[in-house]
């Protein structure tokens, strides 16, 4: 028995080097959490769809993103199915067809949570420029 923990602790080990410092951070912060998954090899793992507490901790990092690319990159690698991104698009109230494609969704949830929040800013800053108030009218 001694021997087998020994090469589970390898295996998690030579995991754990291919993390980056910024993941150890957020991980010892709590804006990351750790997941073991056992894949036998030759085979696939099987799909186990996330929770909606997954979801919600999804759409949290999202909303933390100052970029698409960002936001994309993370989507890339926390929803790996069109599942997952159908029922995360539809937890923020994103219309979502059955013929819509994987790429098109991530797109929907990007502009959604990051694009929105980019243009918002972008048409404050404008507006501020512009010399105009709250209310919308010049300041003139």
């Amino acid at each position: 028995m001694h021997s087998l923990f020994n090469k589970i602790f390898s295996a998690l080990s030579r995991e754990l080097q291919k993390l980056s410092e910024e993941d150890y951070e957020n991980i010892a912060s709590g804006k990351a959490r750790l997941e073991i998954n056992v894949i036998n090899k030759g085979g696939r793992k099987k799909y186990k769809p996330k929770e909606e507490s997954d979801l919600n901790h999804i759409l949290q990092q999202l909303n933390s993103f100052k970029s698409r690319e960002e936001g994309a990159q993370f989507l890339d690698s926390n929803c790996k199915t069109k599942k997952e991104l159908t029922s995360l698009a539809k937890l923020i109230d994103i219309p979502v067809q059955k013929s819509d494609k994987v790429q098109l969704l991530k797109e929907k949830i990007i502009e959604s949570t990051i694009g929105f929040r980019i243009r918002s800013a972008a048409i404050q800053n404008l507006s501020q420029k512009n010399g105009k108030s709250n209310n919308g009218i010049n300041s003139d």
